[in-house]
């Protein structure tokens, strides 16, 4: 957990020493703790690196790449969560995209289109289908994943 933990602040103080074009995103699917670092390319397009963490390994052994286009149009969903100190309305910044990574220990290679919703641009929630080539230890042949996580941009 130790060595996770230094490699997610890495990234974290990666983006912080380079200026306001990069991005972190941490999520985790249930079967793995995962951890991107982005960089604006263009206004609508980020692209960057990513690491997956499986429990309980050492550290990560699953590394990758992924690109996404942002759509400049945000979009307003309504606030379900209703407290007085919430708005009514969030923002939110919509995204497709692919990854594509490898398991260094197998050689394992997975893959596939990610798409998502970025709120108040800090939470994301993103839709993810692994497709495989080879044989990890999870279950990902053409698994269909939702998952959640913050999105810190610099």
């Amino acid at each position: 957990m130790k060595k996770l933990l230094i490699v997610m602040l890495v990234f974290c103080l990666g983006g912080v020493a380079q200026g306001k074009d990069w991005s972190t995103w941490t999520f985790s699917d249930g079967d793995a703790i995962c951890g991107r670092m982005g960089y604006r390319l263009s206004e609508n397009v980020e692209a960057g690196a990513s690491m997956y963490w499986l429990p309980p390994s050492d550290g990560p052994r699953i590394w990758g790449v992924y690109g996404l286009y942002e759509w400049p149009d945000i979009i307003t969903v309504p606030n379900p969560i209703n407290f007085d100190f919430l708005p009514d309305e969030l923002n939110a910044q919509t995204y497709l995209g692919a990854q594509l990574a490898v398991d260094i220990d197998s050689g394992d290679i997975f893959g596939g289109p990610i798409a998502g919703l970025v709120f108040q641009d800090i939470l994301f929630l993103e839709y993810q289908l692994g497709l495989v080539d080879g044989k990890f230890d999870y279950d990902l042949d053409d698994e269909h994943k939702i998952v959640a996580g913050l999105k810190i941009r610099f």
